[in-house]
């Protein structure tokens, strides 16, 4: 019994170890650049981070799929175009892990800033909610009313051109978060 005990131990601290090498070399360099693009994203969004951080806990993302989202983006621009070919199960072993170690570095408002530093455009090839707002309300996001914050947030998960019909519907999901 004293032996397997000792044997669990060793492989635990090696576990811990693998864990702790990764971390230092595979995720701690891009703290900076995430938190590089928080600060930038707060100056972009100013005195509406708040109005935008409560219409985005009101929609359908949880706080918990804003973050795999914030990371998963992030990983992709700031990992993954360097390592141009990874095998899948790298991929996810690297996205859980980015997952966990984004808890140690950033809070739920952190992240909602990442996402929207990173927000996909679906029309457009660049990304981030400066881009988003451009496109769809030519103007900077620091100017946006409420409800355009709120469609903007809405836009992000259910994006429609701006001609389309079903942006009513859209608009209506907008209305609810207010």
């Amino acid at each position: 019994m004293k032996k397997l005990a000792v044997a669990l131990l060793v492989v635990v601290i090696i576990f811990a170890g693998v864990i702790s090498v990764y971390y230092y070399y595979s995720y701690y360099p891009y703290v900076e650049d995430m938190r590089l693009n928080i600060s930038q994203t707060r100056s972009t969004v100013g005195h509406n981070e708040h109005d935008l951080t409560e219409i985005l806990k009101k929609s359908e993302p949880t706080t918990v799929t804003v973050r795999v989202t914030a990371t998963l983006i992030m990983y992709s621009d700031l990992v993954f175009k360097e390592r141009q070919r990874q095998w899948p199960i790298h991929w996810k072993f690297d996205q859980v892990l980015w997952h966990i170690f984004s808890y140690i570095h950033f809070s739920d408002n952190d992240m909602a800033m990442l996402y929207f530093a990173y927000m996909p455009s679906p029309y457009s090839r660049d990304s981030g909610i400066k881009n988003f707002s451009w496109y769809y309300f030519e103007k900077n996001a620091d100017s946006l009313t409420r409800e355009e914050l709120a469609l903007l947030v809405t836009l992000s998960y259910y994006p429609v051109k701006k001609d389309r019909v079903n942006a009513s519907t859209t608009a209506e999901k907008a209305r609810k978060l207010l």
